[in-house]
């Protein structure tokens, strides 16, 4: 077998598979690793009905905390050996959600949730603050700010608690090498959702 063999002749291949075959080829692809298994589950999954989703978001979120939470940078090796966070792990879940789901408000969510519990795992280890970590926090808040600037229905994927987190992650010191004046929009934003529910 060719080791550079294309798509395009995989395909041609699958026109002569039947159905059953094409779920055992699922199936073991489902089976093959964690990856696969991530991304069938947000591809299908998500999509079958709106509680569902819903439950799929919070398995998502609560992946993300968890993956935060249990984070550890000590790059000098204080505690007894140099321990480097990891980023691709924690940042994983994002990236399948947006591959499987696209951009919804359920992805706004699971952003801002990253952001939130990620300034959390930074003021916890600021004695020896990770730039892989705080770079990725500011990449992924920079993609939040845009979709929230360019698409106004995406403010109300966020609840008022996280809209006031995100408002206490902008101004605070993490909030690292971002367009401040462009989110300046963003920030009127977040403020006039919350004075909105406010009134309720």
């Amino acid at each position: 077998m060719k080791s550079n063999q294309s798509w395009l002749e995989v395909k041609k291949q699958l026109k002569y598979c039947s159905e059953r075959d094409l779920l055992g080829l699922v199936q073991e692809l489902y089976k093959l690793n964690s990856i696969n298994k991530e991304y069938l589950n947000a591809k299908f999954l998500a999509g079958i009905n709106p509680q569902q989703k819903d439950e799929f978001i919070k398995e998502i979120i609560n992946t993300i905390r968890t993956l935060w939470q249990k984070s550890f940078h000590d790059p000098y090796g204080y505690g007894g050996g140099v321990v480097r966070v990891k980023i691709s792990p924690i940042k994983a879940p994002l990236v399948t959600y947006k591959k499987a789901v696209g951009v919804d408000g359920g992805y706004i969510a699971v952003l801002a949730e990253y952001i939130i519990y990620g300034q959390i795992f930074l003021e916890r280890n600021c004695a020896e603050m990770s730039d892989t970590a705080l770079n990725s926090i500011n990449s992924v808040a920079k993609e939040l700010f845009v979709l929230l600037a360019n698409e106004d229905k995406y403010i109300n994927s966020l609840s008022s608690k996280q809209l006031e987190k995100i408002q206490v992650f902008i101004a605070s010191y993490y909030a690292k090498n971002i367009a401040l004046v462009a989110y300046k929009d963003v920030e009127d934003l977040i403020a006039n959702a919350l004075k909105d529910s406010s009134k309720f």
